[in-house]
């Protein structure tokens, strides 16, 4: 029995933000860092209005955390979660 329980711990592996594509560091630990499907939307400041283009570097995102524990988001199980690589055999 306990070598079942051992082999199912070692299938369960959480969907960590860090190693989703979506994630943006925050420089440190991650612990700080940023989902970039969730960007916090502000109509002031989304789009220059002299050309009407998107103001790409001043989009605030939505922390990971906060995204984590929404589960119309993505949620404890990482709904929309992507590896940002592919672990080979």
């Amino acid at each position: 029995m306990l070598s079942t329980l051992s082999v199912n711990l070692k299938k369960f592996k959480p969907k960590l933000c860090i190693d989703c594509k979506h994630f943006i560091s925050d420089g440190d630990l991650g612990k700080f860092g940023k989902c970039s499907l969730y960007p916090k939307i502000e109509e002031n400041n989304m789009y220059y209005l002299v050309n009407g283009n998107k103001d790409v570097k001043n989009i605030e995102y939505s922390y990971c955390a906060n995204v984590r524990n929404d589960d119309d988001r993505c949620g404890k199980e990482g709904k929309f979660h992507k590896r940002k690589y592919l672990r080979r055999p």
